[in-house]
Order: C-alpha cells, then sequence, then structure tokens
C-alpha cells in the first residue's frame, strides 16, 4: 500500500491518486462544491482536501497520513505605530 501525506496540491495530483482523468474527477467534485469552497489559485488546501477524502471517499490502495493539526495564521494584536499610546511620544524606529 502506498502512503500519501496530506499536502496542498492540484486537481490533476488528486486525480492520479483516483486514478481518473481530471476532467472525470472535476465532473465527480461538482455535487460537493458548496462544502469544498474555492481553491486558492490552482491549489487545494489540507482543509479542503480532507472534506473530500471525508465526503467523496479516500483512494483505493492509498493510505492518507493526515497532519497532526493544521497550521492557522493568526493576526495578532501587533503594535504598528503611535496610534491612542500615551507612551509613544515621537517616531520610534
Amino acid at each position: 500500500m502506498k502512503t500519501w501525506r496530506i499536502q496542498p496540491c492540484t486537481s490533476k495530483t488528486l486525480a492520479a491518486l483516483y486514478g481518473v482523468t481530471e476532467k472525470a474527477f472535476r465532473t465527480q467534485l461538482k455535487p460537493l462544491e458548496g462544502k469544498i469552497g474555492k481553491k486558492h489559485g490552482y491549489l487545494y488546501t489540507v482543509k479542503q482536501l480532507m472534506i473530500i477524502f471525508d465526503e467523496y471517499c479516500t483512494p483505493a490502495g492509498i493510505e492518507i497520513i493526515y497532519p497532526d493539526a493544521i497550521p492557522v495564521r493568526k493576526r495578532g494584536n501587533v503594535y504598528r505605530g503611535a496610534g491612542n499610546h500615551s507612551d509613544a511620544g515621537g517616531l520610534m524606529i
């Protein structure tokens, strides 16, 4: 059994995993478009791939290695200038 580590990939790569043409694969995913969402450029994200594997099915003869955790980009409260801070008396470099 082959193993495949889940990572962002194109529909062409996914079609090869399933052993079908890219056109047939896209046709089979049409009913799931609402759940999957839009691709980011040419790639499906890890989260989208997990939805595809859960809703559609996993490729036959391939063991999928899922990530431990999906990284999340957080925008923290970053100090970006003088703003309303009382201690910011001048230009900060």
